[in-house]
């Protein structure tokens, strides 16, 4: 019951599925942070664009990370057999951020995945890391500094007392770089 500024992201974690979903891919998986509410709504997000296709979100299909985990689930050992699985099972990721795309694309790499070919890859932030390899990533944006603008005016207006309550979210928009392409069936 407080006022707020931030962006969609359920609408972020939809535009993301859905963008793969009209690619052609229905095993898509997703790995998501845990323990912040971005994490949670972008599921949301993801299970509302499967649900309208008519496809069951599969748990198997879903790495769940918290922040305390996260190098262990996303670059130690253990992670080897989880990204592995989701490699092996998957035709495109819903990656959590820009960050986790990153190590999923160095590991497909390593496994001799070509991405998109082999696995299409949307995260979210369209952070310079979006761009900073070869394969330049789908993504989310977030409206960083336009979220900034409306924060300030809406804290600008409470203290000015000319309006107490400010509930804004903000829209995604959905940045399509060379980490997607139409499905094809895997050979081998």
């Amino acid at each position: 019951d407080c006022s707020y500024v931030v962006e969609d992201d359920v609408e972020a974690g939809y535009l993301a599925t859905k963008h793969l979903l009209d690619l052609g891919h229905s095993k898509i998986g997703g790995i998501f942070k845990s323990d912040d509410i971005q994490g949670h709504y972008r599921f949301e997000g993801f299970s509302k664009a499967c649900s309208e296709k008519g496809l069951e979100v599969c748990s198997s299909r879903i790495l769940w990370f918290d922040t305390e985990q996260a190098e262990e689930k996303l670059g130690g050992c253990c992670a080897k057999e989880e990204l592995d699985h989701l490699l092996k099972e998957c035709s495109a990721l819903v990656c959590y951020n820009d960050q986790v795309a990153m190590k999923v694309l160095d590991r497909a790499r390593f496994k001799g995945l070509n991405i998109p070919k082999d696995l299409s890859l949307v995260s979210f932030d369209d952070s310079q890391l979006a761009v900073a390899s070869e394969v330049k990533l789908t993504t989310v944006a977030h409206p960083q500094e336009k979220l900034g603008v409306e924060a300030a005016k809406s804290i600008l207006q409470m203290i000015a007392k000319e309006k107490i309550y400010h509930t804004i979210k903000m829209k995604p928009r959905l940045i399509i770089r060379g980490s997607t392409c139409e499905f094809k069936e895997r050979m081998g």
